[in-house]
Parts: C-alpha cells; structure tokens; sequence
C-alpha cells in the first residue's frame, strides 16, 4: 500500500492531521496506488468514512508528486489515474504528473507472476487481479525513482 500512504501524505488536510503542519515530505512517488480511490477521495464520494473528505486533495503540500500506474492494473481501469488527475482542482493538479506504462499490471516488479483475490480490485467490486513480472518496466520505474528524488532531493543521480 505504498502508492496509496504516498498519495495520503501529499495531502496537505492528511499530513497536518497525521505529522503536524510543520512536518511533510520533499516529494512523492506513488507506484501503482488504485487511483480509484483517491478519486473518489477527490469527489468526496469514497465509502471509507474517515477519508470521504472532498477538501483532502484540494489543498497539497507542494511537494512534486509522480504517479506510476500500468495500463493493466486490474485494481482500476486503465483510465483510473487519468480520472484522478481531472477530480483534482486546478490548484492540486499542477504538483501532480503521471507515467502509464502500456502492459503493466499491478505490482509488475512482484519478480514472479500470480493471480490473488483483492477487494479493493475492479474498482472496489473486487476480483483476481492478475499480477505478471514486467523486468522491463521494472528497470523503467526503478530508474525513475530514482532519477525523480536525485532531481527534488538535490543528490547525485546513479
């Protein structure tokens, strides 16, 4: 659940709760996080009382945030994180930038392919979501991690 703890801390209502207003994070990754849910967070229309709060991503931290999401994610469709981005105010959109990679699925750096039952899949209906190891878009979203903190950390690149 990393992707989805990156996107809670680039909300600026989550983190002040959580860490205090002088406490936040110098950038965010978010790896595959189910968009669906932080769009319906965005809406307001999310079944998870204590995160249906619409203002949560109206206001971020400031912090860059980069989503990196596969077109083959069966926890969304593949316009899930797209979804998001456009729920976000003009304001909240401009910290956030996305990579889709074509083929990928959820967890694609898993090292292995399996199946496994998720209810937070097919858009919170639940299902098998097929996991299957991408070393390609693996090295792809390892590179660009790191590249992407090397940058807004200010350390050196490898």
């Amino acid at each position: 659940l990393g992707g989805t703890l990156s996107m809670y801390t680039a909300s600026a209502i989550f983190t002040a709760e959580h860490l205090g207003s002088d406490k936040g994070f110098a950038a965010h990754v978010a790896v595959y996080p189910a968009c669906w849910i932080h769009e319906a967070i965005a809406r307001g229309t999310s079944r998870n009382k204590p995160l249906n709060n619409a203002r949560a991503y109206s206001k971020l931290t400031g912090a860059p945030i980069h989503i990196l999401a596969g077109d083959k994610d069966q926890l969304d469709d593949p316009e899930g994180c797209k979804n998001f981005l456009e729920a976000l105010s003009p304001q909240s959109r401009k910290f956030v930038e996305l990579t889709v990679y074509p083929g990928a699925t959820h967890v694609w750096d898993a090292g292995r392919n399996y199946v496994y039952f998720d209810r937070a899949g097919c858009k919170g209906q639940g299902c098998q979501v097929q996991v299957e190891y991408n070393p390609e878009v693996t090295a792809k979203g390892r590179q660009f991690v790191v590249d992407f903190f090397s940058k807004h950390l200010d350390a050196p690149s490898r």
